[in-house]
C-alpha cells in the first residue's frame, strides 16, 4: 500500500468516525429536548370509557346526508350524560343513544388494564407513550365470547373523545367513546 493510499484510508476512517459521533451527538440533543422538564409529563393516563347503546337505525347514508344538509342535531335523541358527543353521534346511522357504561381508570405508562363493559364485553387498554399533544394507546375490545371487535394502536389528542363502534344486532349498535388525558396522580390514588 502506498503512502497516499494509507493516508486516504486513515482519512476515510476519521470521516466515518466523525459522522458516527455527529449522529450520536445529534441523537443526544434530540433526546435531551424530550427530557426538558417543561415538556416531560408523568407516565400516567386517565382513561374515560363510555359505552353507548345506539338504537333506531336510519336508512343508511342518505339519512346522514339529509341530517347534515339540514344542519340540525334535533333529529337524534341522546342522554344528557353524553350530550358532549352529540355532534359525533349525529353522523352515525342511528336516531337514539343511551349511556350504558361509564368507567374511568388511572393507568400507568405501559401498564395494561381490562375494563369490563355491559353484556360481558371487555376493553383492554395500555398507554404506550404520553406527551403534551398526543397519547399513544393500545386498545383491544372483545365481545362476551372473546372474539375481537377491535385490536389496534391509536394516537389520541388529550381531551378529545374518539368513537368506535359495532353493530349489536339488527336494530342496535354499541359505541365506545374513549377520552384519554395525561395525569399527575399515581395509579391507586
Amino acid at each position: 500500500m502506498s503512502m497516499y493510499q494509507h493516508k486516504a484510508s486513515e482519512i476515510g476512517i476519521f470521516l466515518t468516525t466523525a459522522a458516527a459521533l455527529a449522529f450520536i451527538f445529534s441523537l443526544l440533543i434530540a433526546l435531551n429536548a424530550f427530557a426538558d422538564p417543561g415538556q416531560a409529563l408523568t407516565g400516567n393516563v386517565m382513561v374515560h370509557v363510555r359505552a353507548v347503546q345506539a338504537m333506531d337505525p336510519t336508512n343508511g347514508s342518505d339519512d346522514n346526508e339529509t341530517q347534515a344538509q339540514a344542519g340540525s342535531d334535533s333529529e337524534i335523541k341522546c342522554d344528557r350524560s353524553i350530550a358532549d358527543l352529540r355532534s359525533k353521534l349525529q353522523q352515525l346511522s342511528y336516531k337514539r343513544f343511551r349511556l350504558v357504561d361509564n368507567e374511568k381508570r388511572l393507568i400507568g405508562l405501559t401498564h395494561r388494564e381490562t375494563i369490563a363493559l355491559s353484556g360481558g364485553e371487555t376493553l383492554t387498554v395500555r398507554p404506550l407513550y404520553v406527551d403534551r399533544n398526543r397519547i399513544g394507546m393500545f386498545l383491544d375490545w372483545q365481545d362476551r365470547k372473546g372474539a375481537t371487535i377491535l385490536n389496534t394502536r391509536m394516537h389520541f389528542t388529550p381531551g378529545e373523545s374518539v368513537l368506535t363502534g359495532t353493530d349489536h344486532g339488527t336494530d342496535t349498535g354499541m359505541i365506545l367513546a374513549i377520552d384519554v388525558r395525561p395525569s399527575e396522580a399515581a395509579p391507586g390514588q
